[in-house]
């Protein structure tokens, strides 16, 4: 897959370093991200048996700093940090990125191990919620500055595409943690997999450091300096207010529209991983052996990394309209024919299973190029010295990121509902072709069906109103690009 780092032969070695070290970067939140999204939960509930009342007010106190911190870090990196700067000593955004990349990056990589080993002088429930808080803090500091790279760093969609795609696969290489743990995960006695994790956050760490150094090193660095023009200049001298820039992005349709979507997609994803292996074991444990079950859930968490390097050579030539409403059909038809044949079948269900995660995770993945294009429609309309690319991220992550935390909270009172506790101790779910009670599966293969088509319906309706596509989209980079260049500008307001 390395030919994916370069589209044609005549790439620079620059270009290439600069794909290599944005997909390492990737790599280190994958290493870590998918074994937490995967393992925190079932720890809490069924391992180190965190009541149902504790559990859901630490997960409460996290959507409350969930919700507030991507905006919260992203006006800290873009607008914060600029005017501290004095114009005589203004670096680029880039530069700043990396800067926190090579700091907060190894800080995430530590924060993760918060969760295997509860600190002995903390209630659990304590212990449950600081760690949400902490990681996730270190989570979108990291997260928003490798998505706005991808903002600042060029302005062609097959640029950015490219860069995508490298992260893709090098996001493909760090899934292989999924695999290992699912090897190391035992229930009953956490010392194999601690092991595993400390081994894995000593590698992200690593692979952070060698990101930076490999972007650093690809003379990218200074393609973001602020322009002069008078425009912008004025545009400076009146310094971005909160209230103001509040107002600009909530009067944004295309923005609103994409957080609507957004929102549902964040909510549906974290639903499918934090509860996939659950639906694994009590629709499949019967059908499949354990062998099977665990390469299905590693697969799960491989396939979408391999879908968007292909996606992404697809938003090349089609758009990154096109692309997300094609598999947003897509997740509608899996969830309609989970609902007529889910019943009877069930190869539907195991289709059903593996391909729902495999769909949403692959629609997640491709969003941050739709955000790239929000922070360049931003830049063009408001005249912005620089792209406020982190503000931009964070801020559809302020109206979209509570669905991270309302996915576990609906899910677990949704399957307590429908299967019994799963709490205060191992789950009660017994795999399929052992239980005897059919009604138990028919609840669970209700919600394989509910959730994707409701989802669907939303997010479809919420993409047809999005309207920076096509033509629109073309001016907008033509004219960014001339922005970037410190060119004269058009005269025109878009």
């Amino acid at each position: 897959m390395a030919g994916w780092f370069q589209s044609d032969n005549s790439k620079s070695d620059s270009q290439r370093q600069l794909q290599i070290g944005y997909g390492v970067l990737s790599l280190s939140l994958s290493l870590i991200h998918n074994v937490f999204l995967l393992y925190h939960v079932q720890a809490y509930t069924n391992v180190f048996s965190l009541d149902r009342t504790s559990f859901v007010v630490a997960e409460l106190a996290f959507l409350l700093w969930n919700s507030v911190n991507d905006l919260l870090f992203g006006w800290l990196s873009d607008v914060f940090a600029a005017n501290k700067e004095s114009s005589a000593h203004e670096s680029s955004n880039i530069n700043r990125r990396l800067k926190v990349l090579a700091l907060a990056g190894p800080g995430l990589a530590g924060t993760f191990l918060l969760f295997w080993f509860p600190l002995p002088f903390l209630p659990l429930g304590w212990h449950f919620a600081f760690s949400l808080i902490v990681y996730d803090g270190f989570l979108t500091w990291v997260d928003l500055q490798i998505s706005a790279l991808l903002a600042d760093l060029v302005v062609e969609d097959t640029q950015r595409a490219s860069l995508s795609a490298a992260a893709s696969v090098c996001s493909l290489v760090g899934t292989v943690s999924v695999f290992v743990s699912f090897v190391c995960w035992n229930p009953e006695d956490l010392t194999l997999f601690r092991t595993f994790s400390v081994g894995l956050a000593l590698a992200s760490a690593a692979s952070f450091w060698i990101g930076v150094t490999l972007i650093r090193g690809s003379g990218y660095t200074e393609h973001s300096k602020p322009v002069n023009s008078e425009k912008h200049e004025d545009y400076k001298r009146k310094r971005l207010a909160f209230r103001q820039f509040a107002k600009e992005i909530l009067t944004n349709a295309n923005f609103m529209w994409f957080s609507l979507l957004h929102l549902v997609q964040v909510f549906h994803c974290h639903f499918n991983s934090n509860f996939f292996p659950l639906f694994l074991q009590a629709l499949l444990g019967g059908v499949l052996s354990t062998r099977m079950q665990s390469f299905l859930l590693g697969l799960s968490f491989a396939l979408p990394h391999i879908n968007n390097v292909f996606f992404s050579e697809l938003v090349k030539t089609s758009g990154i309209y096109s692309v997300v409403r094609l598999l947003l059909v897509l997740k509608l038809i899996l969830g309609l024919l989970a609902l007529s044949f889910g019943n009877v079948f069930w190869s539907v269900v195991a289709l059903m299973v593996a391909s729902n995660r495999v769909v949403t995770e692959g629609t997640c993945k491709l969003l941050g190029l739709v955000i790239s294009d929000l922070v360049d429609e931003d830049y063009v309309k408001r005249y912005r010295t620089t792209p406020l690319s982190a503000l931009i991220f964070g801020s559809a992550n302020f109206l979209a990121k509570p669905g991270q935390t309302l996915a576990p909270i609906i899910g677990t009172y949704l399957i307590y509902d429908h299967v019994g506790s799963v709490f205060g101790g191992p789950t009660d779910v017994q795999p399929l072709g052992k239980a005897d009670d059919d009604e138990v599966r028919h609840r669970l293969q209700q919600l394989l069906w509910i959730m994707p088509v409701a989802c669907a319906v939303v997010q479809l309706y919420a993409w047809s109103q999005f309207t920076l596509q096509g033509p629109r989209l073309k001016q907008i980079k033509r004219q960014a690009e001339v922005q970037r260049g410190d060119a004269q500008l058009y005269d025109h307001v878009l």
